[in-house]
């Protein structure tokens, strides 16, 4: 705060503020005076500690004059950001309409295109929050419509999220807060959802915005973090339905923390008014959220004999609305949580909740009415969001075992999970408040969103993100503990060689066979022996490290040399996924996906379209079946006369009028004679494809005796490295037929 700088002694003259000069009893560190006590540890006097924003422990950091510097040049630490930025950007951007259109991209889209053309949108909880609609509607009006703008917003969100690290740097500290950019960049989920027509990435932007939020205000209480606190809540509830997780997950920690404060006021010892800085953070972040969490009513709504979230789809009622005299039962749960919002916040601060409120709520308003032209949902927004997501946590839509985020986050995010599981063991027990939250905020999520019915790959963006956060941080903590110079002189550079050694040999013993020799042909037996002997060297010479720069030095060494090897090995990860046949379900990430012979089979049809000279006009029939509507109300949106009959239900009379027409094949049978005489012989393609999910026969003690025994890693690792599957990916077709008169070259 401005009041605590006269606190601090003044800068020696002579000092640069990236640098670090040494005295007696303390250090001078970016022109600020930092005591050092017996254990190495710098407390900078005029900085307020961890206690006064409600926590428990004092900020604490090691300093040492011979290892890495803590504060990088201004000039490295902008020319870092700025090329992971564009590096980012690139790989967000390039050939980003390439991808056949998925079966959500299509919804999103096609909605969004219509609230571009003038025909208005109308929130659906299926499809989530109102914000990316208009956000790619104005992409849409800006740039024209098509799959590039379509998935431009997401693209340039997870470009952005690169530098929200930066809103932590204070806190993370400058390394670790680059190291978090960087993974940030390069993750495989976050890369490949950047590319994908969804909110995900949008939920990660205000997710780390709102933590960002929270630990500034608690660092000198600016009531500008909390209206930017109060906007960020307000975007994530018009963004998507897991920013109830979100929320919870922040709110349980200042609960833990203002403990004094809540306590203090329910035995009636403190007013609102004097909360400190951590209890105000929650009264602005339950208050907000307190009237949105009326439809949770829904899980007793058999018990009670009302529809308060209506879970019969054959009603017509859409689902997760109240009914009835539970509609009445709603609005008084709503307008009972609003009035005590109302009331806790004008007894907390009045100006200052006011304040955030109308904020928040003028962006929810906004958003949800669709500026204005539709007020209905403004009440869909407040019930019906969570309602939906309440009927629906029973149906478990995609029907994932509970070990799936384990199985998803060990293929691709290995690298923040397995260093934030170490990270988090050691902050719990020697961190201070900020890291000690870090270390919450991963395990939380990740029993969250395993808890939940819903378990889908898009989701992975939620559960990794805290993960690279406390793993960026922990990396960032450890390089700049090392003394590096002098460890790396007197051996410390072996370790950079050694360890990939060392992996190639443990590679080499996993799928030794008598099928595939060892070194220099030798049979599996002999092979093991020499390969175990390799391995029993490298051992040694890491005993002789120890000896020679300390257990400690080595260690730290061999960590991040196994960090090099597993960011390696992500970034060909996250290439393959989002670059290397990103709409051929051979990935567990895309989980399943539109065909790439369907989008040419698009293009083929604008091609008719033209040859014939019907343009827009020309006649199209798309077999509804097995929601084969969808992604082509997407790629058709400009025609007019395209129809989408179930054929299964609605058999054709007579020969066909159209000039195209999309049959799924197991209707061929019967929409073939309308398609006999004046059609191409229709050609099969695959409409939609899947991964082949045969995980999902395994059981929780068979998928952890796979892990723990490795004679039964072979074929997950043969996974890993070269994408090998035992079953060949599923896949749904269809047969597309053309009009004779449609000149032949257009079926070439």
């Amino acid at each position: 705060m401005a009041g605590e700088e006269s606190a601090i002694s003044p800068a020696p003259v002579h000092a640069s503020p990236f640098t670090t000069a040494t005295t007696a009893r303390g250090s001078w560190v970016r022109g600020r005076w930092v005591e050092i006590d017996s254990e190495g540890l710098a407390h900078d006097p005029g900085a307020r500690s961890a206690d006064a924003a409600g926590g428990e422990f004092p900020e604490t950091a090691p300093v040492s004059g011979r290892g890495w510097r803590r504060d990088l040049p201004f000039r490295w630490e902008f020319g870092a950001y700025g090329s992971l930025f564009l590096v980012a950007l690139a790989m967000r951007l390039w050939d980003l309409g390439g991808r056949a259109v998925h079966h959500d991209e299509s919804l999103h889209g096609f909605f969004s295109w219509q609230l571009f053309t003038g025909s208005g949108y109308v929130h659906d909880p299926l499809m989530h929050g109102p914000f990316q609609f208009h956000i790619t509607a104005t992409l849409f009006f800006l740039f024209g419509d098509n799959e590039f703008t379509l998935r431009l917003a997401p693209a340039l969100f997870g470009t952005a999220l690169i530098l929200t690290p930066l809103l932590l740097r204070k806190r993370l500290g400058n390394v670790s807060a680059l190291l978090i950019a960087g993974m940030l960049a390069f993750s495989p989920s976050l890369l490949y959802f950047s590319r994908f027509a969804r909110n995900d990435i949008y939920v990660a932007v205000w997710t780390i915005a709102l933590v960002a939020m929270m630990w500034r205000y608690l660092d000198d209480q600016r009531p500008r973090y909390l209206y930017m606190t109060a906007a960020l809540v307000a975007l994530g509830f018009a963004t998507k339905e897991t920013q109830f997780i979100v929320v919870a997950l922040v709110a349980i920690p200042l609960l833990v923390m203002a403990r004094a404060d809540v306590l203090g006021w329910v035995w009636g010892r403190r007013k609102l008014s004097e909360w400190g800085p951590a209890g105000g953070l929650l009264v602005i972040i339950g208050t907000l959220s307190l009237p949105m969490v009326g439809a949770v009513t829904g899980l007793i709504q058999g018990a009670v004999g009302l529809t308060l979230a209506n879970d019969d789809s054959s009603t017509g009622l859409p689902l997760g609305t109240a009914d009835g005299a539970g509609e009445i039962v709603a609005i008084a749960i709503t307008v009972f949580l609003l009035s005590v919002s109302i009331l806790v916040g004008m007894l907390w601060n009045r100006r200052v909740w006011l304040l955030s409120f109308g904020l928040a709520a003028g962006i929810f308003i906004v958003l949800y009415s669709t500026v204005f032209t539709n007020w209905g949902g403004v009440a869909s927004g407040v019930w019906q969001g969570l309602g939906y997501w309440i009927v629906q946590h029973d149906v478990a839509r995609g029907s994932q075992p509970g070990y799936y985020y384990v199985m998803l986050t060990s293929v691709y995010e290995f690298l923040p999970a397995t260093v934030g599981l170490v990270a988090a063991v050691y902050y719990a027990f020697k961190g201070d408040a900020f890291t000690r939250f870090l270390a919450y905020w991963p395990l939380a999520t990740f029993a969250a969103y395993t808890a939940a019915g819903e378990k889908m790959p898009w989701l992975e963006v939620q559960v990794i993100l805290p993960f690279i956060l406390l793993a960026g941080k922990a990396l960032g903590d450890l390089v700049t503990s090392l003394n590096w110079k002098p460890s790396l002189a007197r051996g410390g550079l072996f370790v950079f060689a050694g360890v990939p050694i060392a992996v190639i040999m443990v590679w080499r013993l996993i799928f030794l066979t008598d099928a595939q020799p060892g070194l220099g042909g030798l049979d599996a037996p002999a092979g093991a022996v020499v390969l175990t002997g390799v391995l029993a060297l490298l051992a040694a010479g890491l005993y002789w490290l120890i000896r020679r720069i300390g257990s400690r030095q080595a260690w730290g060494m061999l960590g991040v040399s196994v960090v090099a090897i597993m960011a390696i090995l992500t970034i060909r990860t996250g290439w393959i996924a989002s670059f290397q046949d990103s709409d051929v379900p051979t990935e567990l990430l895309i989980y399943t996906q539109t065909s790439p012979a369907l989008a040419e089979v698009a293009r083929e049809i604008e091609a008719a379209a033209m040859l014939t000279g019907d343009g827009s006009d020309l006649r199209i029939t798309i077999d509804g079946s097995s929601g084969f509507t969808w992604p082509w109300t997407w790629y058709l949106r400009d025609y007019a006369q395209v129809s989408y009959p179930n054929l299964g239900f609605s058999r054709p009379e007579g020969p066909s009028n159209s000039a195209v027409a999309i049959v799924h094949t197991r209707n061929e049978n019967i929409a073939k004679p309308a398609f006999v005489d004046d059609f191409t012989e229709g050609r099969r393609f695959p409409h939609r494809q899947w991964f082949p999910e045969t995980y999902k026969n395994t059981t929780w003690s068979q998928f952890i005796n796979t892990l723990i025994r490795p004679n039964r890693w072979r074929n997950a690792l043969n996974f890993f490295v070269y994408r090998e599957v035992s079953q060949p990916i599923g896949s749904e077709d269809a047969f597309v037929y053309f009009d004779r008169d449609i000149p032949l070259r257009v079926l070439e």
